[in-house]
């Protein structure tokens, strides 16, 4: 899946610019445990879910609506929003890293999600909010890539190879609004219903994540999700994509902002 394999590349030029490398995953044992339902979860949480599963069938991932993992699932998904990244008393770099880190897992997570789901296992509603996660993410991250830059001392001597490689990073994010896009057509894979939740994310967290992006590329895409709309049959979808295409289109920014989150 190509948002998935992009996040993950994404995570780890972030980390990297941020003067950082990612956690490598902690040793565990032979037959990791889930992760706490009864804590808000962070990196470390989502090292465990994706060991966790690495231990499983490819058929008994946590799924939504199972009576047993379905409240594990469920608590990843709660935990697209990071508040613990929200704490003033956190560097933007811990911050940053942070965000990156989980970036990172959780793409891996969801092509493991993916590449079971492409094997015949019904995994299409997770892989739908797994991938709305990786956007959620990258929004959050952005913030602290701006915080970030602007504390940089220009005069240092990693300063340019920093600066480059954030930028060539807010380029590249354009592959993962592209990549929704992509998942919002494929009406053979995915559901109306999924195919709105995947609308919502993207409606929620695209605008930002847009602005990051040059202008050349975001008309590019917005041009595509205007394609996308044409062909669109489902009335539900094509006026979450309208508003997605409203709210990142070029005005002032707080407006745009203001518009995403309503």
């Amino acid at each position: 899946m190509r948002i998935a394999r992009f996040a993950c590349t994404l995570a780890l030029v972030i980390g990297l610019a941020a003067g950082r490398t990612l956690a490598a995953e902690p040793a565990g044992e032979s037959k990791p445990a889930p992760p706490p339902l009864d804590k808000a979860w962070g990196a470390e949480e989502y090292v465990a879910f994706y060991k966790y599963i690495g231990k499983l069938p490819l058929d008994s991932y946590p799924r939504t609506d199972d009576a047993e993992s379905g409240p594990l699932f469920k608590k990843m998904v709660a935990s697209f929003e990071v508040e613990a990244l929200k704490d003033p008393q956190l560097t933007v770099g811990t911050r940053l890293q942070t965000s990156a880190q989980m970036l990172q897992i959780l793409s891996v997570t969801l092509l493991a999600y993916a590449s079971a789901f492409s094997q015949g296992h019904d995994y299409s509603l997770e892989v739908t909010h797994l991938q709305g996660g990786t956007l959620a993410l990258t929004r959050q991250m952005i913030g602290h890539m701006d915080e970030f830059v602007a504390g940089l001392d220009p005069n240092a001597g990693d300063y340019d190879v920093r600066i480059a490689g954030l930028t060539k990073a807010k380029r590249g994010m354009a592959m993962m609004i592209d990549g929704a896009l992509t998942s919002i057509t494929e009406k053979h894979s995915y559901s109306d219903e999924e195919r709105q939740i995947l609308c919502q994310y993207l409606l929620d967290n695209g605008p930002t994540i847009m602005k990051s992006i040059d202008d050349a590329g975001r008309q590019e895409l917005l041009g595509t999700a205007k394609k996308v709309i044409e062909r669109e049959e489902n009335a539900e979808v094509r006026a979450l994509l309208e508003a997605f295409v409203s709210a990142s289109s070029p005005k002032d920014a707080e407006q745009a902002g203001a518009e995403a989150a309503e």
